[in-house]
């Protein structure tokens, strides 16, 4: 059975769920309905995540990998990022 709810927020909450919704093709509804679902998971088990923290350690791991491809085989070094957005586009879809 689903159950419908309805809530209130600022214009500018709706402007980026539409813009994200618009951006994704997918209906706001499905945007909110994600949201929710990641967010009731991470809320039940206590986690919380810290995107700050993770960007740092995204960049920081790709700045020490291209610093030991340029160092260890530098003849494929430069080949490297477009190999890393093929496979985002093949794994991910399009970016």
């Amino acid at each position: 059975m689903t159950k419908r709810y309805q809530f209130y927020d600022s214009d500018a909450v709706q402007e980026r769920i539409d813009a994200l919704a618009k951006k994704l093709r997918r209906t706001p509804a499905d945007i909110l309905k994600i949201a929710v679902d990641i967010g009731l998971t991470n809320m039940a088990t206590g986690r919380h995540i810290d995107l700050s923290r993770q960007l740092t350690m995204l960049e920081m791991t790709g700045v020490a990998v291209d610093l030991i491809l340029k160092k260890i085989a530098p003849e494929v070094a430069d080949e490297v990022p477009g190999l890393v957005l093929q496979n985002l586009e093949k794994f991910h879809g399009k970016i």
